[in-house]
């Protein structure tokens, strides 16, 4: 005894869509690989680079923190707290923007 679902399951099993599929085969991308260098640096904290620098963290802070290339995770406020943002500093923005404060030319007073 076939029931209507057996029929028509018979039927969809000698289809033409169903006879010509085929399996794809999983994406595989060709083409030029990227590194992300900065990612696998060494990166520095605010405190550790005040403390490093000798300054406030607070002075790190303001430096870095529209700084291109620095790691900033935020978290976003509630009503009970206060948002929050994690600054991490790859070393060669730690080198560039050190370059680039001392290699400014000094003002006399």
């Amino acid at each position: 005894m076939t029931t209507v679902a057996d029929e028509l399951r018979e039927e969809l099993l000698r289809s033409r869509a169903f006879l010509s599929w085929r399996k794809k085969k999983p994406f595989q991308y060709i083409g030029q690989t990227y590194t992300n260098s900065m990612a696998e640096e060494k990166h520095f904290s605010a405190v550790e680079v005040a403390k490093q620098w000798g300054v406030s963290s607070d002075l790190i802070r303001s430096l870095f923190r529209d700084e291109p290339g620095v790691l900033k995770i935020d978290r976003p406020g509630t009503r009970a707290k206060r948002s929050y943002s994690t600054l991490r500093i790859p070393e060669s923005v730690l080198v560039r923007v050190h370059t680039r404060l001392t290699s400014r030319p000094s003002v006399l007073r």
